[in-house]
């Protein structure tokens, strides 16, 4: 009787065996994902100006400062873009758009760029915008334009093109001018819609009084609009303008390293901010 008893209790323990596991598997994640929380409280984000730009030789110093995780540098334009019936002032940041932590609300999916300025553009911008009779758009007006975007005609028109002696002449399609990222195509994940609402500008490189006609790849949170950093680049050159970095965002891991990071770019004459916090 005592070895079928004990052999009872054995095999009650090997039923609820599964049952353990299963709790001991549930708190191993929850320890993952509290360790996990805990990485990203650890892990600053940081983003600093220079007015004048970022001299080589800092941006250096800054990017591989210790608890420095990924670096994002940034060249700034300012200009007058026009979407639809409506146009307003957009400052311009030349990123990188493929690895740029910008927050993406929306795409316009897959899009020929050719030799048109390729824009993300930050929705808050378009209640700056103002329309013929000099007024801003309404929040319907803003919402409409947000869901039809890829469908409106859209102009950029950049300060160095107004100041550049050659901003009148005609950039040939497909010459040396359209060499580099503003070639190809673009698929920012979404359904492909707006390919064709735009293709009529899109084989044009010609500046009008409106500017250049573009492409608006997506809308992005904030007021910031963005470019390739690479066509930045090429449209800095084909101005004869000279370019420096002037922004560069941040990820440090850990909070006194982001602190030391502060002091050593402040030391330096540049602005710093914390994410969110950029005037």
């Amino acid at each position: 009787m005592n070895r079928k008893s004990q052999g009872k209790r054995w095999y009650r323990w090997w039923l609820l065996l599964p049952a353990f596991l299963a709790a001991a598997a549930l708190l191993w994640q929850l320890a993952v994902m509290v360790w996990e929380l805990k990485e990203q409280r650890e892990l600053q984000e940081l983003v600093i100006l220079g007015e004048e730009g970022i001299p080589d030789r800092v941006l250096e110093q800054l990017t591989n400062f210790p608890g420095v995780t990924e670096a994002f540098s940034g060249l700034e334009l300012s200009g007058q873009l026009t979407l639809g019936d409506y146009s307003g002032p957009v400052t311009l940041w030349g990123v990188d758009l493929e690895t740029y932590p910008f927050k993406l609300v929306s795409a316009a999916g897959e899009v020929a760029l050719g030799d048109s300025p390729a824009l993300v553009l930050g929705r808050e911008a378009l209640s700056a915008f103002e329309g013929r009779d000099g007024k801003n758009p309404s929040q319907a007006r803003i919402a409409q334009m947000e869901e039809s975007y890829p469908e409106l005609s859209s102009f950029l028109q950049l300060g160095i093109w107004e100041e550049s002696a050659g901003a009148a002449q005609p950039m040939a399609p497909g010459g040396n001018a359209g060499a580099g990222a503003g070639q190809g195509t673009v698929n920012q994940g979404a359904s492909g819609q707006g390919a064709t609402g735009q293709g009529a500008a899109l084989s044009s490189g010609t500046v009008n009084q409106q500017g250049r006609p573009a492409v608006i790849l997506g809308l992005a949170e904030g007021q910031d609009c963005y470019m390739d950093q690479e066509q930045m680049r090429r449209f800095f050159r084909e101005a004869g303008e000279s370019y420096q970095v002037q922004r560069v965002y941040l990820r440090v891991k850990g909070k006194q390293e982001a602190e030391n990071l502060e002091q050593a770019a402040g030391e330096a004459g540049l602005q710093v901010s914390r994410l969110g916090e950029e005037e």
